[in-house]
């Protein structure tokens, strides 16, 4: 497992296997390291949060779901296209939209909040969205070392990850790498639907949480479909986060600097379920590789505009 990761029995290991958020957010070596072993074992692992935290992501449940039974006309109105450096050149969605006809979403990314005044649904989502982001920062910089991991080369996407100079210099902390390029999304499944959900996919990102309440979530592992309960036996739906493993993970495992073992990333999905079911999910990316031209272009088209006026 990565060289060794578990010497030890983990001190901050709650009972079932679950790694103490708190300990995890506190910058704790051993919660890094269960961190890393989790991911590295199965391309999970599970990180349990403290009861008011746990309280903060029910209440943006509550609110979401209030929102969700609007009408669509109503839901329209929060939506807006953006243009994102870190993300793409390309306009993104940013508020409510529906993929298909049993699953909604709202979704924003950070430093782009949902397109709401101030509600308790807004300032939910943004504790939430804080909270996540937090507890995934700590992860990435786990798996890179806590940013002191030198780059011997590195090819593809992963390039991106790495300081501008090219290969051989300190990489910094991972966090400073994705602080626009993380999409937060609130899901809302209609259990009246027919097709499947979500089918089986690998996210395209670095890490991805996943925090769901209500059953749906499944995980491939061991050959078979199963729930977290079946994975974790003590899995507590309500103060339990799930933390996979994506493609980024997995392509960068493969390089020459990576400090641990070669990683798969966690093939999941979202089956049938037979009641209304709202999820919330949090997913770090690596930052679009010309997000500073980008940035350029959009701040050079504003000055425009503004040059327009009267």
């Amino acid at each position: 497992l990565g060289g060794g990761v578990i010497a030890h029995l983990p001190t901050t290991m709650v009972c079932g296997g679950a790694v103490s958020a708190q300990f995890l957010l506190a910058g704790d070596t051993d919660a890094a390291a269960e961190i890393i072993a989790g991911l590295s074992l199965r391309g999970a692992v599970l990180v349990r949060l403290g009861v008011d935290d746990a309280a903060a992501l029910a209440s943006l449940l509550r609110y979401s779901s209030h929102f969700f039974e609007k009408p669509h006309g109503e839901k329209a109105y929060v939506a807006r296209d953006a243009v994102i450096p870190a993300v793409g050149p390309a306009a993104v969605r940013v508020g409510w939209r529906q993929p298909s006809a049993s699953k909604e979403l709202l979704r924003c990314f950070r430093g782009h909040p949902l397109p709401l005044p101030d509600t308790p649904l807004s300032r939910a989502a943004g504790a939430s969205e804080a909270l996540l982001h937090a507890l995934l920062s700590r992860c990435a910089n786990a798996l890179l070392g806590f940013g002191d991991v030198r780059a011997a080369g590195s090819t593809g996407r992963s390039a991106v990850l790495l300081p501008a100079g090219g290969s051989g210099g300190a990489l910094p902390r991972l966090s400073d790498r994705f602080e626009c390029n993380c999409a937060f999304d609130i899901f809302y499944y209609r259990a009246d639907g027919c097709e499947v959900p979500c089918d089986a996919h690998v996210d395209r990102g670095l890490l991805h949480a996943i925090w769901a309440p209500a059953f749906g979530l499944q995980l491939w592992q061991s050959g078979a479909w199963r729930s977290p309960a079946e994975v974790w036996p003590s899995f507590e739906p309500w103060r339990d986060v799930v933390v996979l493993a994506n493609a980024e993970a997995e392509e960068l495992s493969t390089e020459p600097w990576w400090p641990h073992g070669r990683m798969s990333a966690c093939v999941h999905r979202v089956a049938r379920v037979a009641q209304t079911r709202v999820s919330v999910s949090y997913e770090l990316r690596a930052a679009f590789p010309g997000a500073a031209a980008v940035e350029a272009e959009v701040e050079s088209g504003e000055a425009e505009a503004e040059g327009d006026g009267e």
